[in-house]
Parts: C-alpha cells; structure tokens; sequence
C-alpha cells in the first residue's frame, strides 16, 4: 500500500489513539507501518509524512504532547472522532499557521540595514572584497538596526549551520534531506519558537556564477510557511522553512547596482535594482 497523504494519515492516527493512554513516536509508527503494509523503500517517505501529521494534530489540539516524543489524545481529538471522514479531512486541510506582522518587521529592519551598508560600505564594494567581508558588514548593519528598533532576542549570523545542536536541513520537492549552510540570516538561535526565523539572504556578485539557481532555491524552500503543516509552537520543527522573507542579494560592481529579488511563501515575490 502506498504512503497516504498526510491528512488521511493523520486521520488514521487520531483513530487508533484511546483516550488516557500516552504513546511515544515509535509506538504509532510501529502501528502505522503494520496496518498499512509499509515496504523498506516506502520507509523514509512514510516516517516524514507521519512526523508532519503528527505535529499537524498538535497544532490542532486534537493531541497534547506530555512529554518529548509523548502524546495523548485530547477532548477536542476524541470530538473529532465524531465527525464524518470528510468533514473531518477539511478540518485538517484548511489548518494553517501564519507569519503575522513578522514579515513587515523583516523588511523595514532589512531595507535601513542594506540603506547604510549601501551608503556607508562603497568604497568597500567597489575594491571588491570578498563576498563573506560583505555579509559580515550587512549583518553588523543589520544588528544596528535591530537595537533602534527594539526587536530583542534576534541575531545576525553569518554562515550558520546549526537547528539547535543538529545541522540545518531543508527538504526538496523530491523528500530529499539537504543540509544547508545560508550566507546570512537574521533568526532567534532557536529561543522564539513561534517565529525562529525572520530573514535569509544570498549574496552573490554578478562575476560568481556558481550555484546561484541553488541558493535561489534554497531561498524557496526556506521561505515555505510549512511543510505539509509540520510547524508547532512546542518545539522547533526538524527541517528548516517559514523565514518571514528571503533574498537574494546580486553585486554588479562594474555598474554600480544592486539587484534584489525577494522571496515569500516558496515563491519570488518581486525585484528591485539600487545604484550605490
């Protein structure tokens, strides 16, 4: 039997969960993997779709996590087990969370930013200095502005490779897990667990051409609200995503100019030229 998606899937879960009774991740796996028939070459894709599903329940509230990897069913859950298969399925395809005012937050903060580094780093870009001296710059900038404007317990970080003590992954349109290293990103280290990431940039100058559609999309898929929903405010989800605003940042130092294009939801969003 193929892997379900993840609203069916998480249907399945709630019907199998008795209320008082805790189980771990491995328990409902385990029994998910039984009833359905999973094969070994299902198995990666299946252990993804139903980490999604249960978090999806959890943000619901249709279960509570008790513990690290412990879940019980709730009220509302057992409510739910009432409903009628497709009424209920609605209910979990209509979930979504949202960024709120954390994208306009994102912008001003970044346009001062890149306003002063602009101004104040030319003479800088035009002697052509490495593309890390200038991240580190903007991000200097960028903490600046973050002090004016009162927006505590974020940072500036080039080259961050770390989701708390585990390395930064992202996940393809394929299921494929990429470790990713970003140039430059404005984030909480993990200590906001609603909104942990606010900004990713790519820098690139127009005389680099390497890897520039790679960074874009990884630009895409950080900027993606969810994955299949898998967001919780309990805790951290597993693979990066939900950057309030992603941007790549292109140098054209023979002319002058900066091209900006800004990433929302997955997508490329707009694009802006500036002259320094």
């Amino acid at each position: 039997m193929a892997v379900p998606n993840v609203e069916n899937l998480s249907i399945e879960i709630l019907n199998n969960m008795r209320n008082n009774i805790q189980y771990s991740r491995k328990d409902i796996i385990d029994e998910q993997k039984r009833i359905l028939l999973i094969t070994k070459k299902e198995e990666n894709r299946f252990k993804l779709t139903i980490g999604f599903a249960i978090t999806r329940l959890v943000n619901l509230g249709f279960i509570n996590r008790v513990n690290r990897g412990i879940y019980v069913i709730t009220d509302l859950g057992i409510e739910q087990l009432k409903l009628d298969k497709e009424e209920l399925k609605k209910k979990i395809i209509q979930y979504n969370t949202k960024i709120g005012n954390y994208r306009n937050i994102a912008y001003k903060l970044f346009e001062k930013a890149n306003e002063q580094f602009l101004k104040y780093e030319k003479v800088n870009i035009k002697r052509n200095v490495s593309e890390r001296n200038l991240c580190q710059n903007l991000a200097n900038y960028l903490r600046d502005n973050m002090k004016k404007i009162g927006l505590e317990g974020y940072y500036a970080d080039t080259e961050y490779d770390r989701n708390q003590n585990m390395v930064k992954t992202i996940i393809n349109n394929e299921m494929k897990i990429i470790e990713i290293e970003c140039d430059l990103i404005v984030h909480s280290r993990g200590e906001n667990v609603k909104q942990d990431n606010l900004i990713a940039i790519e820098m690139k100058k127009s005389t680099n051409m390497q890897k520039r559609n790679e960074d874009k999309e990884r630009l895409k898929y950080m900027t993606k609200n969810t994955y299949y929903n898998e967001i919780t405010y309990q805790e951290l989800p597993r693979h990066i995503c939900r950057y309030a605003l992603g941007i790549f940042y292109d140098i054209n130092i023979e002319k002058q100019k900066v091209n900006l294009e800004y990433y929302e939801n997955g997508k490329l969003c707009k694009e802006k030229v500036l002259k320094f």
